[in-house]
């Protein structure tokens, strides 16, 4: 049983999988040779094992994206710093992602 699956099992935890992007790997069903999750994202429930690691540049701006869009869908109920941080970070990840190309 993969260390991530153990750990998530222990906290009692009953929600949805993490569900690594990449390769597919949840909780409970772990890569060959086992992983373990180097990244995860709350909104999605989605991450990247460490098998994956390599991906994480296209999932962080993934990620960013994500945020801007849940922002977004609470636009007046939004502060400005909020607004302004997650611009940071979609600039910050696109940057990333643009390294790795």
């Amino acid at each position: 049983m993969p260390k991530h699956a153990t750990k998530n099992k222990q906290q009692g935890t009953a929600a949805q999988e993490r569900t690594c992007i990449y390769c597919g790997c949840t909780d409970s069903v772990s890569c060959r040779g086992g992983c373990y999750w180097v990244e995860q994202h709350k909104h999605t429930n989605t991450g990247v094992c460490n098998q994956c690691r390599g991906l994480t540049a296209q999932w962080f701006l993934a990620a960013a994206l994500s945020d801007m869009v849940e922002l977004w869908k609470r636009w007046p109920n939004v502060s400005a710093h909020q607004m302004q941080q997650a611009q940071r970070n979609a600039k910050r990840a696109l940057k990333e992602h643009e390294k790795t190309v």
